[in-house]
């Protein structure tokens, strides 16, 4: 908390950051004088100007392409980090160290989020620099990662394993192997080979992608996140069916609507620690604390009725799924998921509305 406290006396705090803001804050700690500091800072400046926005031409000025070839969105992390939860600009930037990492010519960055109007810190993340024929190109902090971790390589996966991972490591990459042979029977896809990243926490999970600090590494116990073919775990586990459901989801169904994408997964790879079945049985405890229809419209990241191991937008899209599957069969149901893309009007084509809803899908 200290070290927090004279952070924020030290970076010079500016106004909202956005196109037309001045140059981004930097700490006194940092030396200006050194020119590769000077570089770094410019193009860190650069690079929250653009971060991984598709539609800028500049990306690859600041960034490494080759990042954006491997994880296709390595920096959505970022995004809307100066915003509050109204979208309100009041987080502002401060470049507040940079450290030379060996190898040489590579630079750990590290940048706070700090808010203007009152001392309140929203994260501090780090990213890598790369120095190279007098250019500075920003890249993911996963590759520090991938370097300080234990790796191995079992058949199409790649295991990147935290220190702190020490029991049953064999066991869990067995089941992950075992699942991702029944999801390329399952969808008539070619096994998919990727890269994992197995966290012991979510915090270490935050830590991994560069974050210091960022308050939902606090929040839950288990997560998980799909960087084109590289799963992320917080699950203490080798073995993530939700996450390696999604890659062949994705694959059979490209740009798949989000509620079934993940209503998918969980029907076939349950979500945290609990089996779908698991899920399934809370469902049927919990169905009337909630308005069901209201879930099955809103967005499937809505947290409203959340609780403690039962993501309920997650579990309600999950039974949705297993209704269609029965209906059409799997087949035809995912044809329907590739025609259309409008939630309300897959839920017109499953003959599922408000008044139906809760008696069709407590009938599965």
């Amino acid at each position: 908390m200290k070290y927090l406290l004279i952070l924020l006396n030290l970076c010079t705090l500016l106004s909202a950051y956005c196109q037309d803001t001045p140059p981004i804050a930097v700490s006194p700690i940092v030396d200006l004088d050194i020119p590769i500091n000077q570089k770094i800072v410019n193009t860190v400046d650069s690079f929250l100007r653009v971060r991984d926005n598709y539609t800028n031409i500049n990306r690859y000025k600041f960034c490494e392409k080759s990042d954006f070839d491997r994880f296709g969105s390595p920096f959505s992390f970022l995004q809307n980090m100066e915003n509050n939860s109204s979208g309100q600009r009041v987080f502002n930037p401060c470049v507040m160290e940079i450290i030379p990492w060996i190898p040489q010519k590579q630079y750990i960055v590290k940048i706070s989020f700090i808010s203007s109007s009152k001392p309140l810190l929203k994260a501090i993340v780090n990213v890598i620099a790369k120095y190279d024929n007098d250019t500075v190109k920003i890249s993911s902090y996963l590759h520090f990662t991938e370097q300080t971790w234990q790796k191995k390589e079992k058949g199409e996966i790649t295991y990147y394993i935290s220190r702190n991972r020490l029991k049953n490591v064999d066991r869990d990459i067995k089941e992950q192997i075992k699942f991702n042979k029944k999801m390329s029977q399952y969808f008539d896809i070619p096994r998919i080979p990727f890269t994992y990243y197995s966290a012991s926490t979510v915090e270490e999970f935050f830590n991994m992608q560069g974050f210091q600090y960022h308050p939902m590494m606090y929040a839950d116990s288990t997560g998980g996140v799909v960087y084109k073919n590289n799963v992320l775990s917080a699950n203490n586990s080798e073995y993530y069916p939700h996450e390696i459901s999604h890659l062949y989801i994705r694959k059979a169904v490209p740009g798949v609507n989000q509620f079934f994408d993940e209503g998918l997964a969980t029907y076939l790879g349950g979500s945290g620690t609990l089996s779908y079945e698991q899920l399934k049985a809370k469902f049927k405890k919990e169905v009337n604390k909630m308005d069901l229809w209201k879930v099955c419209q809103s967005n499937i990241f809505d947290r409203t009725y959340w609780t403690h191991d039962f993501p309920a937008s997650y579990v309600v899209a999950s039974i949705v799924c297993e209704y269609g599957i029965k209906k059409y069969g799997k087949v035809d149901f995912l044809k329907l998921l590739r025609d259309i893309r409008e939630t309300k009007l897959i839920f017109k084509n499953l003959g599922l509305n408000r008044e139906n809803v809760q008696e069709q899908l407590l009938r599965l």
